[in-house]
Parts: structure tokens; sequence; C-alpha cells
């Protein structure tokens, strides 16, 4: 997974403020609600209702928004977009062409859209953020953007707005068992890795990659997930501070594990434990 950089953020005026689970303070949100959809965690099993959709195949994402299916797989080459994470609402707020999958304040994550490619392009044939992101020998044109980011393949991907602007992009997707091993945690366990960037500069240095990173893991955890990680390379002090901020903390270096600019770069593997965690395990004790 490619390291990130510590901006982010998004946002768009709704009329209903709704935090990411879904829920609209004061009583029904005026949006259109869709009771046909059966929400469905991260183990892929349906939260409320009888429909059941098909079990994942092993290593499969589960994409949060309505009528996404739950038995995408994961390429075994992993590329700049094949990165990230996030768990679904209790409901999906609908809007024409828009659909919006977590909100928090001025941050919002939508699912990405067919008009967003120009904003990665732009985004990613930036020197300056392909720094952090992807690498400046990997600018992307129209083209190979949407080569590689409108592609079933079982990665999450979203755009991120801060007060309804476009200024980024954020992925998430469940490891495969072998990344499970590697990473020490049981085959089994569900493990959920993200990966993000900010790509509107002049939104950088406002602490929005953090509040992203961090509501990105709520998200998933409330979702099922039993970890949430992520891996930034270890020269990218800028990215593990706003994780740490975030409340990741490094669990485990990686020698020689992403590769960047043509170099091979040693990584953190980072893990969600806010710290209310902390406190109950020292209650346990």
């Amino acid at each position: 997974m490619s390291s990130s950089i510590t901006t982010s953020g998004v946002s768009r005026d709704s009329g209903v403020d709704v935090n990411l689970r879904g829920d609209a303070p004061g009583g029904e949100p005026t949006e259109n609600r869709d009771e046909s959809w059966v929400t469905t965690n991260l183990t892929g099993s349906p939260e409320t209702g009888s429909a059941v959709r098909p079990e994942p195949k092993a290593g499969a994402g589960v994409a949060p928004w309505h009528g996404a299916e739950s038995d995408l797989v994961r390429p075994r080459n992993r590329d700049v977009a094949s990165k990230a994470h996030m768990r679904p609402p209790s409901f999906v707020l609908q809007r024409p062409m828009v659909e919006f999958i977590a909100r928090d304040g001025l941050l919002a994550i939508r699912k990405i859209e067919d008009g967003d490619a120009q904003h990665l392009s732009s985004w990613l044939s930036d020197p300056q953020v392909l720094q952090f992101y992807g690498g400046r020998d990997q600018p992307r044109d129209l083209k190979r953007v949407r080569e590689e980011f409108y592609k079933d393949d079982g990665i999450n991907r979203c755009i991120v707005e801060w007060e309804g602007v476009p200024v980024g992009y954020i992925q998430f997707y469940q490891n495969r068992p072998e990344e499970n091993a590697e990473y020490g945690f049981a085959s089994t366990e569900s493990i959920w890795a993200m990966d993000q960037f900010i790509g509107a500069t002049a939104y950088w240095n406002r602490g929005i990659g953090s509040q992203l990173v961090r509501d990105m893991a709520e998200y998933l955890l409330s979702h099922g997930a039993s970890h949430v990680v992520t891996d930034p390379e270890a020269w990218n002090t800028r990215a593990i501070r706003a994780y740490e901020k975030a409340g990741f903390v490094k669990v485990r270096f990686l020698p020689k594990h992403e590769c960047h600019e043509g170099v091979m770069h040693d990584s953190w593997l980072m893990e969600y434990k806010p710290a209310r965690d902390s406190a109950e395990r020292s209650s346990i004790n």
C-alpha cells in the first residue's frame, strides 16, 4: 500500500447533517431513503432485513454503496489505485448522480464518478502530490486514470470533499489472507487497509488528513473490521504524523516493502488504536 500525504477533506451543503453512521439528528432525514437496500457489514452478512447477498470470495472487499457487488476480488498486483478503507452507513443518501458514503462536519466522502477523472488526472500530474503518492515518475493522464481508477476489482474508490469542493481521494479494501500473515494477523481476521491523498494542495496543512483517516477507521471498525491498518513509507514523516494524530500507532517495521520512484523503501505498519482502546485495556488489567 502506498504512503499518503497528510492533508485531506470533504463536504457538500445537503440540508441534512448526517454523521458517519448515516443518522440524521432531530428525526428522519429529508433525503430520499431507499428501504430496499440491505446494509452489508464487512464480513459480508446483512445487518438488517432478510435479503442475503452472495458470500464474498476469499480476500474480497465489500463495497459499501448502493448497488455495488460484494464478491469483487482484489487484483494480485496492487498499484497506486489499489488501496484504502471505509464502512457502510445505516443508509445511503440518494442524490442525483452522487452517492455519499460518509459525512462528518465539513468532510464528506462519496463514491467516485465519471466526472472525477479530470480531478484525479490533475492531482496526479502535480509533482508536489506525486512526491508523496504514486511517485513523480508515474504521472497519470486521463487515459491512465480511467484504466486504473475505473474498474471492478474489489477496491472501494472514493472522492474526498471539503465544503463541497473535491480535494482528494481515498480507497479501502480487505487484506488477503497472505497479507494478514505478513502483518502478523490470523488469516481469518477481517483486516482492512486504506490509502488516500489530498490532491488540492491549497488544502494541505489544515488537519484534514488526520480527520479523514480517523473517520475512515471508525467507519470500518463499526461495520465489522477487526483491525484497520495502513503502511506509509518510513521516510514519509508527514504522513506518519497525520496517522499518529488520528490514533494510529506503529506496530511493525516492514523492510524494503514499497517501491517509490524506482527505489524499494522501508515502511511502517500502523494500526488504528484510539485512546479509548488503551483505557479499556488498562481497566481490564
